[in-house]
C-alpha cells in the first residue's frame, strides 16, 4: 500500500484532529523513507505522530492505524496499541526501542 501525508491527514481528520502542531505530515513520511522494513517504518510513524504529537488531537489513534496498515497482520494490534500509548506518555522514545516492542509480537509468515 502506498503512503503518504495526504493519507496521514485523511486518517487523523477521522479522530476529529485538524492541524499539525509540530512537524508535518511530510517529514514522518521522509522519516519513514529512512527505514528499510515495514517494523521500522511503523515505529518511526509511532515515534513522529504519537511521540511527537503531531496534530491538535488524535496522535495516538492516528499513529496506531498507520502502523496497522503498514503491518497488517504481521504484528499483533494490540502491541501496536501498547507502543503507540507507551510512544505517546514518553515511556519509550526511540525508534529502535519501539521497533523492538513490535519486533517481540511479530508473526511469522
Amino acid at each position: 500500500m502506498e503512503y503518504g501525508s495526504a493519507l496521514i491527514r485523511e486518517i487523523n481528520r477521522t479522530f476529529d484532529g485538524s492541524v499539525e502542531l509540530i512537524g508535518s505530515a511530510e517529514t514522518v513520511i521522509a522519516n519513514m523513507s529512512y527505514r528499510d522494513n515495514p517494523i521500522d517504518q511503523a515505529a518511526t510513524a509511532i515515534r513522529d505522530i504519537a511521540g511527537g504529537h503531531l496534530f491538535d488531537n488524535g496522535n495516538h489513534r492516528t499513529a496506531e492505524v498507520v502502523a496497522q496498515r503498514i503491518l497488517g497482520d504481521t504484528v499483533d494490534s494490540a502491541t501496536i496499541r501498547t507502543a503507540t500509548e507507551q510512544a505517546g506518555r514518553g515511556q519509550i522514545k526511540t525508534v529502535e526501542d519501539i521497533a523492538g516492542k513490535l519486533r517481540r509480537s511479530e508473526v511469522s509468515p
